[in-house]
């Protein structure tokens, strides 16, 4: 980027996609926070809060879009004439949690498209991510019901 260069209609966009033949996607997105690098420093001061949807209809929000705006990139560190790490770079943190999907088993590979727009401009890369499970993913619940017109308390166990 050059000095007080400016990338206009500026947004994120990233999707879980479903396995063939299923009626959901392998991961829900929960949240994306932003930071960049010195040069970009105009991004970290305002809120761009993530738009979630689904490609599916059944409310898994397995399509997260974030709305940048015009992204201006300042280039202080040329002006200064000094350089700086990752000055002109910007970091997406995006949150994710695995479905509960039949497809969800040990080495599954999870695909998560990311798509940077600017304008008409379309930059795509596809990022695999692989399931590992430790054995730990069964729950233990325990409900704790009070019945208050006889004054006892009756504990059922759930766990399974």
């Amino acid at each position: 980027m050059s000095v007080g260069s400016q990338l206009p209609n500026g947004a994120v966009e990233f999707t879980c996609e479903r396995v063939t033949g299923q009626k959901e996607a392998l991961c829900t997105f929960l949240y994306c926070t932003i930071t960049s690098g010195f040069n970009l420093a105009e991004l970290q001061n305002q809120p761009f809060p993530p738009v979630f949807t689904s490609t599916f209809n059944n409310g898994q929000n397995n399509l997260m879009r974030v709305p940048l705006g015009t992204v201006v990139n300042t280039g202080a560190t040329i002006t200064a004439g000094t350089t700086l790490v990752d000055s002109d770079v910007v970091y997406f943190k995006v949150g994710l949690q695995l479905a509960d999907s039949e497809n969800a088993i040990q080495g599954m590979s999870v695909s998560v498209k990311a798509a940077l727009i600017f304008d008409t401009v379309n930059y795509t890369a596809i990022g695999q991510m692989s399931i590992k499970r430790e054995g730990a993913e069964e729950a233990k619940i325990t409900v704790h019901r009070t019945v208050h017109e006889v004054g006892q308390s009756i504990w059922t166990d759930l766990s399974g």
